[in-house]
């Protein structure tokens, strides 16, 4: 969100499970009625979320049907063709690391060009498109913008904070689909990407600005 930001759209995060916890009652349809974008994100990174990202992206279609369902994440990138073509409300996937993607997503009118998108071409055929190469190192982006965070429901987000430090793995863990096979073969990550420790000393820094010590 920050990146898109930083080149000139509009966007923001909303933490709809924490909001759900928060607040039992929460009216989820009514809800995302209420909001408005172009462009509707839903992360599917770990596959126990699979059902929930799935009707979340089911509800924003119904709800706003001239927007764009896209969605992404580890679970989202290797299932991209199963989710496009059985639920016909998600138009699209994009696969791997997604920053430079989705970028390319918003400032194009070829959707054939941007890379790492999975997409329904027409009723019938689904395209894939090639994946692009993966950051070299983090400090591109900036991991702090708490201010992004829209609808914040509780002192969760504003207490505690995960500064990404690296992305990819050396191992091969079998429990894991994170695994370097996993990232070489979803993401064409061949090694480990590192955020460099003055990058990491002045996310510290900002973070205790914003009261997350």
């Amino acid at each position: 969100a920050e990146y898109l930001e930083r080149n000139g759209f509009k966007a923001g995060i909303i933490n709809l499970a924490e909001l759900m916890v928060t607040y039992p009652n929460l009216n989820v349809e009514r809800f995302l009625s209420r909001l408005e974008s172009k462009i509707f994100g839903i992360g599917l990174h770990w596959c126990i979320h699979t059902q929930g990202a799935i009707e979340i992206a089911r509800l924003c279609k119904k709800l706003h049907p001239n927007s764009v369902i896209l969605m992404g994440g580890l679970t989202a990138t290797r299932f991209h063709d199963q989710l496009v073509r059985e639920f016909r409300f998600i138009d699209a996937v994009s696969r791997g690391e997604s920053e430079n993607s989705l970028l390319h997503f918003l400032n194009t009118r070829s959707l054939g060009e941007v890379p790492n998108l999975t997409y329904r071409k027409d009723y019938h055929s689904i395209r894939v498109n090639m994946l692009n190469q993966t950051c070299t190192d983090l400090d591109t982006f900036d991991f702090t913008r708490l201010d992004m965070i829209i609808y914040k429901s509780s002192s969760i987000v504003t207490k505690s904070w995960n500064i990404p430090i690296c992305r990819g793995c050396i191992y091969n863990c079998r429990h894991c689909g994170g695994s370097a096979y996993s990232y070489r073969r979803l993401f064409c990550r061949e090694k480990p990407a590192f955020r460099s420790p003055s990058k990491i000393i002045e996310d510290l820094k900002k973070l205790s600005e914003q009261g997350v010590e």
